[in-house]
């Protein structure tokens, strides 16, 4: 007597194809949400800097004592995070307005997050 077996089932070649498969989409989505974390940070770094950038100019503008040119920087630290800023202040072609620019970067790698410029109207 003959015996017929049937066996049902995946073969091993059609299982390493499924693995690799599913590697590859695997490998792509972890990049894509290494990408988007890296992202997200570089914005909010991004965004906490241009809020040091903007408080450095209003205190520029509602300052009630005279804008001495030359440059002028410190530490602010938003959202525990340490940013490094420069304000300059610097003449113009008319006497009665003077620029201010201020400049914020990351302390750990000196790459200039915002950059902000204005002018201001001064007495004489």
């Amino acid at each position: 007597m003959s015996q017929k077996s049937s066996q049902s089932g995946f073969t091993l070649v059609e299982v390493l194809a499924a693995l690799a498969v599913f590697s590859i989409a695997a490998v792509g989505l972890s990049q894509s949400t290494g990408e988007a974390t890296r992202g997200s940070r570089h914005m909010q770094a991004n965004f906490l800097a241009g809020v040091v950038a903007e408080n450095r100019l209003i205190e520029a503008v509602v300052d009630p004592a005279p804008l001495v040119a030359g440059a002028k920087t410190g530490t602010d630290t938003q959202r525990g995070r340490q940013f490094d800023w420069t304000r300059l202040v610097g003449p113009t072609s008319r006497p009665d307005v003077v620029s201010i620019s201020v400049t914020v970067q990351d302390p750990a790698t000196e790459q200039v997050l915002v950059r902000l410029d204005m002018l201001r109207q001064v007495k004489r």
